[in-house]
């Protein structure tokens, strides 16, 4: 295990695997992780087995998370609206 690997992680994805193998730049899996002493993150992404600190293809991250928090603001609006 490399040092990126045992840091806490804050939240894991993993691309599907039509994405990932049809360009090349995105990674097997991305990593949000924290440093135990202070309040910073850091994103780390595994290519071919190897973890690679902030690594230069963000965008499928981002419009994951972006997915998962409007499909979380409207699961919180309608629980809201009709519960």
């Amino acid at each position: 295990m490399t040092e990126l690997e045992n840091l806490p992680i804050l939240y894991e994805w993993a691309p599907p695997p039509a994405d990932s193998n049809d360009i090349k730049d995105i990674p097997e899996l991305y990593r949000v992780v924290s440093f135990d002493d202070s309040d910073e993150v850091m994103v780390i992404a595994k290519y071919n087995n190897e973890w690679m600190a902030n690594p230069y293809n963000l965008r499928p991250l981002i419009a994951e998370l972006v997915k998962q928090a409007t499909q979380l603001q409207t699961e919180l609006a309608n629980a809201f609206t009709y519960g």
